[in-house]
This record gives C-alpha cells, structure tokens and sequence, in this order.
C-alpha cells in the first residue's frame, strides 16, 4: 500500500483492525468514518508521511502502537469517550508538537508517547489515574508536567530522558517513586515531594540536575541513588 495517499472511509466503518493500515508510508491525509469506535493495533504502524487525522468522536479506544513512528504528525486531539490510550501508541512520533486529551480519559499505558521529541507541553486531564511506565521517556522537549491527582504511583521510567523538564507538579496521592522515574532528566533542578510519598525506588533520580533534595518523613524505603 505505499503508493496510497488518502484514504477516505465511509461511516459504515465502525473498526480497524490490527496493522490495518500499517507501513503504508507514502499516506498522507486520512478521513476516518464518523461511525468508528476502535483502532486496532499496528493500524497506522510506520506511516511516516501521515500529517492529517481527525479521530472520530465515536471513537473509545485506541490500540498499542497505532501510530507507531507517524514521525508526520504535529498534532492529535484524543476526542471525548476514550478511556485507555493503548501501549506504545505514538511511539516515536517526533513530530508530535500537540496532543489534546479528553475528560473521559483514565489511563496512558506503557511508552504511549515514548521518543515524542518534539511534545513540549501537554495537560493531564484530572480523570487520569495510571500513567504507565516510560510513557513520557524521551520527550526531551517537554517542560513541564502536573500529574492528575488520581495517580498513586509514579512507574518505571516514565519521564526517563525527558531532559528540557523543568518544573513537575506531584500530588498528595502518589505514595511511590519508582525506578528511573527521572532518570536523565538533566534539567530538572529542584522537586517537591509529597508527604504522601512512602517509597523511593532504585535510580529514581539518577543523572538528573538535583543537586539538593528534601525528602518528608512519611518515606520508610529509599533504593539505591
């Protein structure tokens, strides 16, 4: 399919299945059906000219590594009615400037924006309540980040080499820091960790910019720094 261009879908459309579309990479401009309510995984994989996709405001999930290395697209609004944003799912999309995510929104799984170099801001909306692990690792062009006050856990990795982040917002709902959570974060000068927080784990802060850290007395196991 790599001398596709566009497509345009007819709302009878309600599913893409997996790697439906997947290394068509002359594709550029998509119309999806007005009636789809799943985009399985792979569907996009590897459509490094894609630049243009308005998600349908059907639409309820979105599949791990759906647009997997769309390196084209700027921008993406995440419509009303998804929940989960599956694993991996703008992996590596370094042209990724803008992302909009709706209310209904609970959960980023693993690596969803893993090496989205280009991302420099984007709003958690308060419905998040799990931010999987390197979700964010390698946005080396995000700055700052407040993390919804329903994740409890701050997982492995999850701003891993995110080194231009300078101020994060932690609320007094997470209780651990895991491994490598800000690992590389070399910009990263100063944090404030809440006293809600009871576990540090292995490297959470290794190579970052802290030169000081103050940690509250609810902490009763710090790993290895």
């Amino acid at each position: 399919c790599k001398a596709i261009e566009s497509i345009a879908m007819p709302d009878s459309v309600v599913s893409l299945s997996a790697s439906a579309f997947g290394d068509c990479g002359g594709l550029k401009n998509v119309k999806l059906s007005n009636g789809l309510t799943s985009i399985g995984s792979y569907a996009f994989n590897n459509c490094g000219g894609l630049k243009n996709v308005k998600l349908s405001n059907g639409l309820t999930s979105i599949g791990s590594y759906a647009f997997n290395n769309c390196v084209g697209i700027e921008k993406i609004e995440i419509p009303d009615g998804v929940v989960t944003i599956g694993s991996d799912a703008f992996r590596g999309c370094t042209g990724l400037v803008s992302v909009g995510l709706p209310n209904t929104l609970t959960t980023l799984e693993s690596s969803v924006f893993y090496g989205c170099s280009g991302l420099k801001s984007i709003e958690l909306p308060s419905s998040v309540n799990s931010v999987g692990s390197g979700a964010f690792s390698g946005c080396s062009g995000l700055s700052e980040i407040i993390i919804p006050s329903g994740v409890t856990v701050l997982n492995y990795g999850v701003f891993y080499g995110c080194k231009g982040l300078k101020n994060v917002v932690i609320p007094d709902t997470v209780t651990k820091i895991d491994e490598c959570a800000f690992c590389d974060c070399s910009g990263l000068a100063s944090i404030t960790i809440p006293s809600s927080v009871t576990t540090v784990s292995y490297a959470a802060f290794k190579t970052s910019g802290l030169k000081e850290i103050s940690l509250p007395a609810s902490v009763t196991e710090i790993g290895r720094f």
